[in-house]
């Protein structure tokens, strides 16, 4: 039993250390100019990024004079929106956010699944802030971001940009493992919602899902592109263990 528990540890550990990070980012010289109530930037994923939004870096040029208590910005309401622009579906918020010149916000917990070669725009407003503070935001003196555009206002301002970077776990959305006839396991829709399927199963199988401490939540048998439902889990990694394989999903 022991080494059981110690075997499943260890595949756990090596699923999180294979994790790989991808997403687009700008930086060049920057000015600095009024921000209005709210200010953001749209920004496209590349070909080959994809998988779960785990932060973005988003440098808004909020200033602090010295004087200013504790030297703090204060907060902010910060919106995901699909698409170009706000009026796209609102993928996710941060409601109480702290925010300085620089700031990295974490979305990890909301587990937002990121496509390829799509748009997405961050929104910072709803500002809270510190009375001897200056507001405004870093746009660079030249090199124009292509792959989107600095919002100011709700209003798209062209050859205006912000600094940012875009955190992408792209070892999420594909778990694979390959047998010795060199056909691809895969769990699908992943991350998923209220159900999951199995591909390439060669043959009806029991199953058993664990949750990231290892703790069994379901379990049954499952034959190929047979739903397993999941919608009474709560949002994570999960593991779903075979015969002679585990796999990786995430319930969002």
């Amino acid at each position: 039993m022991t080494k059981k528990i110690l075997a499943f540890v260890m595949l756990i550990s090596a699923s999180l250390f294979l994790n790989a990070q991808c997403g687009p980012s700008f930086s060049d010289n920057s000015n600095f100019d009024a921000a209005g109530n709210s200010t953001g930037i749209s920004f496209t994923t590349d070909g080959t990024c994809s998988g779960i939004l785990t932060s973005i870096t988003f440098n808004s040029g909020f200033s602090v004079i010295a004087a200013s208590p504790d030297n703090m910005i204060g907060q902010a309401i910060v919106r995901l929106y699909e698409g170009d622009g706000l009026g796209g579906t609102v993928l996710g918020t941060l409601n109480i956010a702290d925010i300085g010149a620089s700031t990295t916000f974490d979305f990890s917990a909301l587990m937002i699944s990121m496509n390829t070669s799509s748009q997405y725009t961050i929104i910072v407003s709803d500002f809270t802030l510190p009375t001897l503070t200056g507001r405004g935001f870093n746009g660079p003196f030249s090199t124009n971001y292509t792959g989107g555009v600095r919002y100011r206002n709700g209003v798209a301002q062209i050859g205006e940009h912000l600094a940012f970077s875009v955190n992408i776990d792209d070892s999420t959305l594909s778990v694979t493992d390959v047998d010795t006839a060199e056909m691809k396991l895969r769990v699908y829709p992943n991350p998923a919602t209220n159900s999951i399927q199995l591909t390439a199963l060669q043959k009806t199988e029991n199953y058993t899902i664990l949750d990231i401490s290892g703790k069994k939540v379901v379990e049954g048998i499952v034959n190929e592109n047979e739903p397993i439902y999941i919608k009474q889990l709560t949002k994570g990694i999960y593991f779903i263990q075979l015969e002679k394989r585990v796999l990786k999903f995430i319930k969002k």
